[in-house]
Parts: C-alpha cells; structure tokens; sequence
C-alpha cells in the first residue's frame, strides 16, 4: 500500500510546478548546510575532531572567459 515510483513521481512533478526548480534547490542546498552544521556541533559536543566531509568548503569564485579574448576584462 505504499508510494511506489509512479506515485512519487507525481508528487516531484506537482512540487517543481508548485515551488519551481530554483527554490527546490536554495532549499536542498540549505538542508545540506544544516546537517554539517548539525554533524560540526555533535563532533565538538563530544570532544572528537570533525571529520574533513563535515566541515563547510569555501567558495572559490569562478573565472568567467569569454570566447572573445577582446571581451575576456581579466
């Protein structure tokens, strides 16, 4: 009696049209910045090191180039 995979495809479907792509993923990304938070805070609480996966990456900024090198203003 379960969901089974057309079930939950539906339910993905109406979510996207309902919330859209963008807003799905803002809200996957801040999930997952939770959890290693979450995972952070449990290690400290319990006097072990955080593992490397636990702690947040810094962003690198991207370069943009161009295929026109009398456009790329690096």
């Amino acid at each position: 009696m379960g969901l089974h995979g057309f079930e939950l495809f539906i339910i993905l479907l109406v979510a996207i049209l309902l919330f859209g792509s963008v807003k799905i993923s803002g809200l996957m990304g801040d999930l997952a910045k939770g959890l290693k938070t979450f995972r952070k805070t449990m290690c400290e609480l319990d006097g072990e090191q955080p593992a490397a996966s636990a702690l947040p990456k810094p962003r690198r900024k991207r370069k943009i180039r161009s295929s026109n090198p009398t456009l790329d203003t690096r």
